[in-house]
C-alpha cells in the first residue's frame, strides 16, 4: 500500500499560473465521504487520504462563492477528471484502458443553485497504477463556450482506491495469527472457568453427602440405644412379675 505522506492537496480554487486576473468566483469542498479516512501531516499541513471501494459511488459536496458575477451551478454545469496525485504534475489526468477510469454526475441543491454534489467512482485501482493515489479536479463549465471558467475550480483531497473493505482490514486490524491467539486464549480461559465451576459443584455435592452420612449414622445409634432399652424392659418385667407373685 502506498504511504499517504505526499503533498497537501489544496482544496479551495485558486486562478491558473497563466491568469493574473482574479477568478469571477471561488470554489470549496464541503464535505468528501469515502469507506474510511485517514489523517496525516505533510509539509506542516494537515489533510486527509480517502479510502473508496472500485466502482463504488462516493460523493464530493462543493459550494461556490459569486458575490458579482451571477455564477451558479445551474447555469455553468461541473466536469469532474481524475488525476494522480503527487507526481509534481498537479493535472496529470489518469488515462482510458478499456473503460474510462472516473463516471460521475452532479445534482444541484435545488434551494441553494451556490450548492452541487458530484457524485463519482473509480473504475480503476491504485494497486494498478504504480501504486499512485488520485484525486479530482473539479471545474465550473461556461454554458455557451463549453470550456473551463479560467481558474474557477478545486482539487479534492488525495483518494486511494481499493478492491474491497478487507483491504483495509489487512492494512489496520491485528493480524490473523493475532486473532487466532486471541481466540484461544478467550477459549482456554472459557474452559478454565467451567472446570472450576465444575469442581465448585462437586465439592458441594461431597460436602452434602458427609452431612447425610453423619445423621445416619446418627439415627442408626439412637435405633442401638432404643433396641438396648426394650430388652433390658423384657428381661426385668419377668423377675418383677415373679416376685410380685412370691
Amino acid at each position: 500500500m502506498p504511504s499517504p505522506a505526499q503533498p497537501p492537496v489544496p482544496s479551495s480554487s485558486s486562478a491558473s499560473s497563466s491568469a493574473s486576473a482574479t477568478p469571477l468566483a471561488t470554489l470549496r469542498i464541503v464535505e468528501q465521504t469515502g469507506v474510511e479516512t485517514q489523517e496525516f501531516q505533510a509539509h506542516g499541513q494537515s489533510t486527509r487520504l480517502h479510502y473508496v471501494i472500485k466502482n463504488q459511488w462516493f460523493h464530493v459536496d462543493v459550494a461556490m462563492s459569486a458575490p458579482e458575477c451571477g455564477l451558479n451551478f445551474r447555469r455553468s454545469p461541473i466536469k469532474a477528471t481524475l488525476l494522480y496525485d503527487g507526481t509534481g504534475d498537479e493535472d496529470k489526468e489518469v488515462s482510458k484502458v478499456k473503460a474510462e477510469p472516473l463516471e460521475y454526475k452532479a445534482k444541484v441543491d435545488p434551494y441553494d443553485f451556490h450548492r452541487c454534489r458530484v457524485h463519482a467512482k473509480i473504475s480503476v485501482l491504485t494497486t494498478q497504477h504504480e501504486e499512485m493515489n488520485f484525486r479530482l479536479r473539479i471545474e465550473v463549465v461556461d454554458a455557451e463556450t463549453r470550456e473551463p471558467v479560467p481558474g474557477v475550480c478545486l482539487y479534492s483531497e488525495p483518494i486511494q482506491a481499493i478492491s474491497k473493505m478487507g483491504v483495509l482490514k489487512g492494512k489496520y486490524g491485528p493480524r490473523k495469527s493475532e486473532l487466532s491467539e486471541a481466540k484461544a486464549a478467550r477459549a482456554k480461559a472459557k474452559a478454565n472457568k467451567v472446570a472450576s465451576v465444575g469442581v465448585g459443584k462437586k465439592r458441594a455435592r461431597g460436602g452434602g453427602a458427609d452431612a447425610t452420612d453423619e445423621v445416619l449414622a446418627r439415627l442408626h445409634s439412637l435405633e442401638a440405644l432404643q433396641k438396648d432399652i426394650l430388652s433390658r424392659l423384657n428381661t426385668s418385667a419377668p423377675a418383677a412379675a415373679a416376685a410380685a407373685a412370691a
